[in-house]
């Protein structure tokens, strides 16, 4: 007797759903629903390589990488950065990454940052090199 009052109920709410004239997935409110944004993205201000400098790389000898970066706002609106730094041994092999967030740099002004990472067995000559850089 449950079962044909279950079905009956799935009956009727399949019936008054496909009468509505919009589907289930149609409304924001249903869990896992289709919602398409209606807010204007911000522009993206793309950041030139030339925005993010190694200052300095080297291992502390704790076990942790550190690079110093100086970081360039050249967007003429306050932005924060995101910077992954690529740390390579001398032979060129990727050893690690190391990122930094320098938050809120004011328009045509640069910061300084340090980038750090642990490395296991450090060499005593590394090379850090600018991987990617996203700002927002």
């Amino acid at each position: 007797m449950r079962e044909v009052v279950l079905v009956l109920s799935t009956a009727g709410l399949l019936a008054l759903t496909a009468c509505s004239g919009t589907s289930a997935f149609d409304s924001p409110a249903q869990p896992g629903a289709l919602v398409q944004a209606r807010s204007t993205p911000t522009p993206s201000v793309t950041p030139e390589p030339e925005d993010v400098v190694v200052d300095s790389c080297a291992a502390d000898g704790s076990g942790q990488v550190a690079a110093d970066l100086t970081v360039t706002n050249t967007a003429d609106a306050p932005r924060s950065f995101l910077v992954t730094v690529s740390v390579a041994g001398p032979d060129g092999e990727r050893l690690t990454q190391a990122h930094v967030t320098a938050a809120t740099v004011a328009a045509g002004a640069s910061t300084q940052v340090r980038a750090t990472a642990p490395v296991a067995q450090a060499p005593a000559q590394l090379t850090c090199e600018v991987a990617e850089i996203h700002s927002f």
